[in-house]
């Protein structure tokens, strides 16, 4: 920091500054002007200086102040802006240090009321003395003339040449200018007689040169002129020469005056001209046109005609190698017209020719020179052969042979090319159209198209490659040179295959079995025939597939030589094949072979496809069973089929017929199988086999039997063992029946009392199959022992069977094994885990029993491996909720838990298989009194708080169980939802929530929505919803907030008033700008006040609002603030005022805002229209006098502005102006404030 603040101050350096005020200075070389008398509608000028003799420049302005006499008989002065036959040249300047500024006073009468003054004041800010303002008393005196003549100012007498006769001074000159000659000028002009009388007039010519006086014309030689009136006069001019002509007339007045008049004409040569003064075409080919545009100008007021010249040249035969177009026309005023000037050379030399246009009425003539070279192409063409060069001639057809081409072979000739002239030249080779035959696209041409510069050659290669068989027959190849001769080829030839001759090119094997399913593969033979008088090579490109093997290589053929290719057809799939086997001849031609095939499958089928299964039935000793089956044939082809080798004797089965067979497409055959059974068999099942184009496949499964009957059980008792009451334990038992016919059992239930129960207790057992009973003892008495002997079971046609069952009861455990609590808001689920370990040689089946609906375990029907150990998941899922402020102490004290040993009373006994289960909480073992005691406190405890219990019973498949105490506390619920969302503020928003039911009867919900009140929002919605039983529906509730940028938070409670019970949502809305409310269109004309009122509207119900505005554009004007009272709406005015006309439309934008609700923004579209005219001021003079009127407006800008006052008359007015127009500065009108605005 201390280098850069050193820096710093080196970087600083002292400026000094010196000021000199001076002030202005000024000497005026007049004090006072008194014009002569003056006609009416004549002018007086007078010239002083404004000298500036201070230092510095000096700003002035001149005004005219009237002479008006005072109360006391002095004069008083006021300004007067136009003064109207005084005037002042320049109004306003600045004159430099020690420079001078010449200054012009014009006395122009317009009335006859004698003598005018006014005064001159100049004013000169800074004057050394600012009493010292520089005053002029200007005075004049006007009389009426006896005739005026209403001519423009001329200099001519002035610059008149002095060899001409003098005239009197103040001579009228009427001027006369001719753009060429022989062209009539008219010229009309006024005589004004401002006096009280009418008198008669005449022109008379006093040249006195006939000559000069025919060129001047008068058309109104004499008449009356009235008073107070205006009487035109026609005059004509019509040049002969360039020479400058006068005329002298006298304007008399008979019998009162005489004026003398001059008349004054002259022709000026036209300003047309070419606008360039020479073409140079360069050099042109012979027989080729080169065009350039030359333009004639005319600069003139007056259109001109003109014509061209021919340009002729001797050598050409009367030939013109220059034209032109137009050769004529006329050139309009101001403008111009191109000409194409075109050069075509027919020799080769150079020209030079002078083009000429003559102009009507221009004494001269306009030249342009042309220039330019003609020249022509000189190249050779020469081809090759095998012996010479030959020369082609120009449009001379030259033939060339190319032979006995082998297809895709090449023959190729030469052609060269050679540039003997001065200049490039292009050439381009056309190639034969369709006509010329097929063969002809096998011609090619390097290069087809080029250039060549002088002295080169090229040589161009034509060349003959056909790819099929073709010939050439006379086809023309043409070369054309640009812009000169063009060469023919006739062309011939002949594009041959080798003469190889195939058997077929084509071969179809047609539907054909799969290898798989056929012994046999499928071939065909191409012989090939070697007819050519030379050897012939050819090869197979060609690797052999799965499907497709071809017996060849490369190979080479004598003349009249033959050999035999073999295709071997093996389909693998069933699809369709199309192969395309190439034979490359000579290595340049190749000979497609098409093969195709189609891979089917042997199908010989059942025509009932259930006889796949014939069951020929259980029968007796000596009975007989024929079955028949129809065999079908689903292939594409022929397919042999055959049962012979079948053999079913040591079944007594015949078969016939067992002959092969043949079976053609869609034929069936039937199929008789015998079934004579001579001795007992037991049920038999034989798969036979038939032979199907050649290869075995299964065809049929036969079964049959003759029947017996055997049943019996696989034990005689059935022992249970000690089972703890309230549990079941199942015992399995094998019923078979070894027999062939099946029997019908029925066990007698109520032998077995009421703590046995059998499933299935009647059934039918088929021959030849098991059947499982499963027995359930589930003791209801504990300390019992339970036998059953001889429980029968019933069979039909057969003796009944016996059955012993034998088990005792246990007491059921006093106290849980382990508590497991839970806590989990209301209706949520909390889940804990319970392990069950299998420790026996068994499988089990474990049904849990469980108290309180709000509990609930999963699965329900745990199947367990052995030695295998699973999880029980137990869910607490709460409806109700349980949880108090009172019962937050002491809610979960440690369970009383017994465990699994010996001497437990209710837990697994050591020993004989017994299951282990087992929680994750680790609990202390205590005496079975203490935990007596303490289960009895703690049931009281829960009954006090409240809590919500239940048991969880598993009855073990050995007999034993395990009690499980559950403990559930429901809190408070969790919110169902999170809204959050960002909204517009001042757009309502709709917001839905589902409202889940989440009991199995209706319910109606109470609905109450907390959102804070001074948030500026607005929340609606239903007061309350009916939900269906364990459905659920959409409550929807509006969000209006009327303030931006802000987060509003709250709840949606949904209160079951009935139990108490009730869900709620979270809500929290983040409020963004709002859109323009509406879009206001104004459309005004300028100058003109629109006024639009906006409505708005106060939704608080006890609040006055104060709306304040602002907008963005100035034409925009309004109230400051407008109240509205609570809960109701309020007109805001808007007034549109443009000064400025603008095309289209223009945005802005009006904000209203107050603190409690935010703003309100609108949209403004403004659109200006054209003013319309003001009021009319209209004036009624008399000739020679003066009418003023004062012109009001209004100046509404709030910022200075100068106002440009114009006459827009379309034709010469009497009113009075100063160079076309009049600069009015106006200051801006006192400010308006917001509210007198609003009222206008």
């Amino acid at each position: 920091k201390e280098a850069a603040a050193a820096a710093a101050a080196a970087m600083q350096q002292q400026l000094l500054l010196q000021q000199q005020l001076l002030q202005q200075q000024q000497e005026l070389m007049t004090r006072g002007l008194r014009f002569r008398t003056t006609k009416m509608f004549q002018t007086r000028t007078y010239d002083f200086l404004l000298r500036n003799t201070g230092k510095v420049a000096l700003q002035y302005q001149w005004r005219w102040l009237l002479l008006l006499a005072g109360e006391t008989g002095g004069e008083e002065h006021e300004e007067e802006t136009e003064p109207g036959m005084f005037s002042v040249t320049p109004v306003e300047g600045t004159v430099g240090a020690g420079a001078a500024q010449r200054v012009t006073v014009r006395y122009a009468p317009v009335d006859v009321e004698g003598s005018h003054e006014r005064l001159l004041s100049c004013r000169i800010p800074n004057l050394a003395n600012p009493e010292a303002q520089p005053v002029l008393r200007v005075s004049g005196t006007s009389e009426c003339p006896l005739v005026h003549f209403e001519l423009g100012s001329s200099d001519y007498l002035q610059r008149r040449p002095p060899e001409f006769a003098s005239v009197e001074v103040g001579t009228p000159v009427l001027e006369f200018s001719s753009r060429g000659v022989k062209i009539r000028q008219t010229r009309r002009f006024y005589v004004v007689n401002p006096t009280a009388f009418s008198y008669e007039f005449e022109w008379v010519d006093e040249t006195g040169d006939v000559a000069v006086s025919a060129l001047f014309n008068c058309h109104t030689p004499r008449g009356v002129i009235h008073s107070g009136k205006k009487y035109e006069m026609v005059f004509d001019f019509t040049p002969e020469t360039l020479d400058l002509r006068e005329c002298r007339y006298k304007f008399n007045i008979l019998g009162k005056l005489s004026v003398p008049f001059l008349v004054v004409g002259q022709a000026i040569e036209p300003d047309i001209l070419f606008d360039q003064a020479r073409l140079n075409f360069g050099s042109v080919l012979l027989g080729a046109k080169q065009r350039q545009v030359v333009r004639i100008e005319n600069k003139e007021e007056l259109p001109f005609a003109f014509a061209f010249d021919k340009v002729m040249d001797t050598n050409t035969e009367t030939r013109s190698v220059v034209s032109v177009a137009p050769t004529q026309g006329t050139v309009p005023a101001q403008g111009m017209v191109e000409v194409e000037v075109t050069f075509a050379p027919f020799t080769e030399e150079q020209y030079n020719y002078n083009l000429v246009c003559r102009v009507k009425k221009k004494t001269t003539f306009l030249t342009c020179n042309i220039k330019g070279e003609g020249y022509t192409i000189h190249e050779s063409m020469t081809i090759r052969s095998a012996h010479d060069t030959v020369q082609l001639q120009p449009s001379v057809p030259t033939p060339i042979d190319f032979g006995r081409v082998q297809v895709n072979d090449r023959a190729v000739r030469v052609v060269t090319l050679a540039n003997n002239g001065r200049y490039n030249l292009d050439f381009k080779w056309q190639r034969p159209g369709e006509k010329a035959g097929p063969g002809a696209r096998f011609l090619q041409v390097t290069p087809e198209i080029g250039s060549l510069a002088k002295g080169e050659k090229c040589s161009i290669e034509v060349a003959f490659q056909p790819t099929s068989e073709s010939h050439l027959d006379k086809v023309r190849l043409l070369c054309r040179i640009t812009n000169g001769n063009t060469y023919v080829l006739q062309l011939t030839g002949q594009g041959a295959p080798p003469g190889l001759h195939f058997s077929f090119r084509k071969f179809d094997f047609g539907p054909c079995f799969l290898s798989t399913h056929t012994s046999r593969p499928y071939t065909a033979v191409l012989t090939i025939t070697n007819r050519e008088q030379k050897d012939v090579s050819y090869d197979v490109n060609w690797e052999n597939k799965e499907h497709l093997e071809v017996s060849a290589g490369a190979s080479v053929l004598q003349p009249n030589e033959k050999r035999d290719v073999t295709f071997t057809f093996m389909p693998k799939d069933i699809v369709h094949y199309d192969e395309v086997v190439p034979f490359e001849i000579n290595q340049l031609y190749t000979i497609p072979v098409s093969i195709s095939g189609e891979g089917t499958v042997p199908r010989v089928e059942l025509v009932n496809p259930a006889h796949k299964l014939l069951n020929l039935g259980a029968l007796r000793e000596g009975e007989t069973a024929r079955r028949t089956v129809k065999v079908v044939c689903k292939s594409k082809v022929a397919t042999p089929f055959s049962l012979e080798g079948v053999d079913l004797s040591q079944y007594s089965i015949a078969v016939q017929p067992t002959q092969p067979m043949e079976l053609r497409p869609k034929e069936q055959r039937a199929i008789e199988f015998v079934f004579t059974p001579k001795q007992r068999l037991r049920p038999f099942s034989a798969e036979v086999q038939a032979s199907v184009a050649g290869i075995m496949r299964p065809f049929l499964t036969l079964s049959g039997a003759c029947q017996g009957v055997e049943v019996f059980l696989d034990a005689k008792t059935v022992s249970f063992g000690p089972v703890v009451q309230g549990a079941t334990v199942y015992r399995k038992v094998l019923l078979t029946n070894s027999g062939d016919i099946g029997v019908h059992f029925a066990w007698d239930v109520k032998a077995l009392g009421a703590d046995f129960t059998v499933q299935p207790q009647e059934g039918f057992v088929q021959g030849h199959n098991d059947l499982t009973i499963e027995f359930q003892f589930h003791p209801t008495q504990a300390g019992r022992d339970t036998i059953l002997e001889a429980v029968p079971c019933f069979i039909q046609n057969a003796p009944s069977l016996q059955l012993n069952l034998t088990g005792s009861c246990l007491e059921r455990p006093a106290q849980p094994a382990e508590v497991l609590r839970f806590q989990t808001p209301v209706r949520q689920s909390q889940q804990k885990q319970i392990k069950v370990t299998n420790p026996t040689g068994q499988p089990w089946t474990v049904r849990p029993q469980i108290e309180n609906d709000n509990f609930s375990v999963l699965p329900l029907l745990l199947e367990l491996r052995p030695h295998e150990t699973a999880t029980y998941t137990v869910v607490y899922t709460p409806t109700v909720t349980t949880y108090r402020p009172s019962t937050i102490t002491n809610l979960m004290l440690p369970a009383t838990t017994t465990t699994s040993g010996a001497g437990g009373t209710g837990g697994a006994r050591q020993g004989g298989g017994g299951g282990n289960v087992s929680t994750s909480s680790k609990d202390t073992p205590q005496t079975s009194k203490e935990a007596a005691k303490e289960a009895a406190l703690r049931e009281a405890q829960l009954r006090e708080e409240g809590l919500e219990r239940g048991t969880l019973f598993i009855p073990l498949p050995t007999g034993e169980a395990k009690l499980y105490a559950l403990e559930g506390i429901a809190e408070a619920p969790l919110a169902a939802g999170v809204v959050e969302k960002e909204v517009q503020c001042k757009v309502l928003h709709t917001e839905r929530l589902v409202v889940q039911n989440w009991l199995k009867v209706p319910q109606r919900f109470k609905v109450t929505r907390n959102f804070p009140t001074d948030s500026g929002a607005v929340v609606k919605g239903l007061d309350d919803i009916d939900v269906p039983p364990q459905a659920s529906r959409d409550y929807k509730f509006t969000f209006l907030s009327y303030k931006d940028s802000t987060r509003v938070t709250g709840t949606v409670t949904f209160t079951n008033e009935d139990t108490k019970e009730y869900l709620f949502y979270q809500c929290a809305f983040k409020t963004l700008p709002a859109p323009p409310l509406e879009t206001v269109v104004l459309r005004a004309p300028v100058r003109q006040r629109l006024r639009k009122e906006i409505t708005v509207e106060n939704p608080l119900p006890d609040k006055t609002i104060t709306l304040t505005a602002k907008c963005d554009s100035t034409e925009i004007t309004f109230p400051p603030s407008v109240v509205v009272p609570p809960a109701s709406e309020a007109k805001f005015p808007v007034t549109y005022f443009p000064l400025v006309f603008r095309a289209g439309d223009t945005p802005a934008k009006l904000v209203l805002s107050c603190p409690e609700l935010g703003e309100f923004p609108h949209q403004l579209i403004l659109s200006t229209l054209p003013a319309g005219t003001e009021r009319t001021i209209r004036f009624t003079c008399q000739l020679g006098q003066q009418q003023t009127q004062m012109v009001r407006f209004q100046h509404y800008a709030r910022v200075n502005a100068e106002f440009q006052c114009k006459f827009g008359d379309p034709k010469p007015t009497v009113f009075v102006k100063t160079n076309g127009q009049a600069v009015i500065k106006v200051a801006p009108a006192p400010a308006v404030t917001p509210a007198a605005a609003a009222l206008q």
